[in-house]
């Protein structure tokens, strides 16, 4: 996902916005529901695939870096502070 590929992820991973951003695609964690999955993967078109990679990245630098994750912890430590106070 990082390095600009499409991924194919289990939907018990909490990733489950992959399909909806158009960065990949999920799957139930079983050969019955990866394999179709996969299938429809692997008849994407070079294009679709290469578009779902960069979307891909461009999702783990804004959801998943370090600082999208510090920036998160941040806002909820400050909204628990406002609720406290």
């Amino acid at each position: 996902m990082w390095h600009g590929k499409p991924v194919l992820v289990s939907n018990q991973v909490g990733l489950n916005d992959i399909t909806a951003a158009g960065a990949g695609l999920v799957a139930e964690p079983s050969r019955k529901g990866v394999l179709p999955v996969l299938a429809e993967m692997l008849a994407k078109s070079r294009e679709e695939l290469s578009e779902m990679g960069q979307t891909a990245a461009r999702l783990a630098r804004e959801r998943y870096s370090w600082s999208a994750t510090l920036n998160g912890y941040k806002q909820l430590y400050e909204e628990l502070v406002r609720v406290r106070t």
